[in-house]
Protein backbone atom coordinates (compact mmCIF):
# COMPACT_ATOMS: atom_id res chain seq x y z
CA UNK A 1 0.00 0.00 0.00
CA UNK A 2 1.48 3.43 -1.21
CA UNK A 3 1.27 6.58 1.32
CA UNK A 4 -0.24 9.72 -0.38
CA UNK A 5 1.35 12.59 -0.08
CA UNK A 6 -0.24 15.64 1.18
CA UNK A 7 -0.36 18.60 -2.06
CA UNK A 8 2.58 21.30 -1.99
CA UNK A 9 0.74 23.87 0.36
CA UNK A 10 -1.38 22.08 2.49
CA UNK A 11 -0.53 21.44 5.80
CA UNK A 12 -2.45 19.46 8.69
CA UNK A 13 -2.51 21.49 12.32
CA UNK A 14 -0.18 20.15 14.64
CA UNK A 15 -1.50 17.57 17.18
CA UNK A 16 -2.26 18.77 20.59
CA UNK A 17 0.78 17.24 21.85
CA UNK A 18 3.11 18.69 19.10
CA UNK A 19 1.25 22.07 19.53
CA UNK A 20 2.33 21.80 23.34
CA UNK A 21 5.84 20.95 22.89
CA UNK A 22 6.51 23.58 20.44
CA UNK A 23 4.98 26.11 23.42
CA UNK A 24 6.95 24.78 25.84
CA UNK A 25 10.23 25.14 23.81
CA UNK A 26 9.34 28.60 23.03
CA UNK A 27 9.16 29.11 27.01
CA UNK A 28 12.66 27.68 27.07
CA UNK A 29 13.95 29.94 24.36
CA UNK A 30 12.44 33.15 26.14
CA UNK A 31 13.54 31.98 29.79
CA UNK A 32 16.92 30.96 28.76
CA UNK A 33 16.70 27.75 30.26
CA UNK A 34 19.00 24.87 28.79
CA UNK A 35 19.15 26.71 25.68
CA UNK A 36 20.61 30.02 24.52
CA UNK A 37 17.70 32.87 25.14
CA UNK A 38 16.27 33.75 21.92
CA UNK A 39 13.29 36.30 22.25
CA UNK A 40 13.13 35.48 17.86
CA UNK A 41 12.69 31.75 18.26
CA UNK A 42 10.27 31.82 21.45
CA UNK A 43 8.10 34.28 19.35
CA UNK A 44 8.26 32.04 16.18
CA UNK A 45 7.39 29.29 18.70
CA UNK A 46 4.25 31.26 19.72
CA UNK A 47 3.39 31.76 16.44
CA UNK A 48 3.28 28.36 15.31
CA UNK A 49 1.38 26.80 17.98
CA UNK A 50 -1.70 29.83 18.76
CA UNK A 51 -1.76 29.36 14.86
CA UNK A 52 -2.60 25.95 15.60
CA UNK A 53 -5.28 26.85 18.13
CA UNK A 54 -3.42 25.84 21.35
CA UNK A 55 -4.74 28.49 23.96
CA UNK A 56 -1.94 28.88 26.12
CA UNK A 57 0.50 29.86 22.97
CA UNK A 58 -2.25 32.32 21.71
CA UNK A 59 -1.89 34.10 25.41
CA UNK A 60 1.60 34.27 25.42
CA UNK A 61 1.89 35.51 21.76
CA UNK A 62 -0.87 38.23 22.86
CA UNK A 63 1.91 39.25 25.54
CA UNK A 64 4.54 39.24 23.00
CA UNK A 65 2.62 41.56 20.72
CA UNK A 66 1.38 43.64 23.52
CA UNK A 67 5.33 44.34 24.20
CA UNK A 68 6.71 44.55 21.06
CA UNK A 69 8.90 41.18 21.75
CA UNK A 70 10.46 40.20 18.79
CA UNK A 71 6.92 41.03 16.63
CA UNK A 72 5.95 44.17 15.73
CA UNK A 73 4.18 45.97 18.28
CA UNK A 74 0.79 46.39 18.13
CA UNK A 75 -2.08 46.71 19.96
CA UNK A 76 -4.58 45.35 17.51
CA UNK A 77 -2.84 42.41 17.67
CA UNK A 78 -2.29 42.03 21.05
CA UNK A 79 -6.20 42.04 21.48
CA UNK A 80 -6.80 39.42 18.50
CA UNK A 81 -4.82 36.72 20.41
CA UNK A 82 -5.42 37.69 23.58
CA UNK A 83 -9.22 37.64 22.83
CA UNK A 84 -8.94 34.37 21.74
CA UNK A 85 -7.62 33.17 24.54
CA UNK A 86 -9.44 35.15 27.26
CA UNK A 87 -11.95 33.16 27.92
CA UNK A 88 -9.86 29.89 29.14
CA UNK A 89 -6.82 32.13 30.65
CA UNK A 90 -7.08 34.54 33.35
CA UNK A 91 -3.81 36.23 32.63
CA UNK A 92 -4.68 37.02 29.05
CA UNK A 93 -8.37 38.17 30.08
CA UNK A 94 -6.42 40.86 32.94
CA UNK A 95 -3.66 42.01 30.29
CA UNK A 96 -6.24 42.39 27.28
CA UNK A 97 -9.04 44.50 29.93
CA UNK A 98 -5.60 46.56 30.95
CA UNK A 99 -4.88 47.20 26.88
CA UNK A 100 -8.79 47.74 26.46
CA UNK A 101 -8.83 50.45 29.61
CA UNK A 102 -5.41 51.88 28.58
CA UNK A 103 -6.20 52.27 24.48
Amino acid sequence: MTRRRRPSGLQRAPRVATRRRVFQRGLLYLRGVGVPKSEHLAAEDFARAASAGFIPAEAQLGWCCANGIEVKKGLNQAIRWLSLAEPKTPDAAALLAKIRGGH
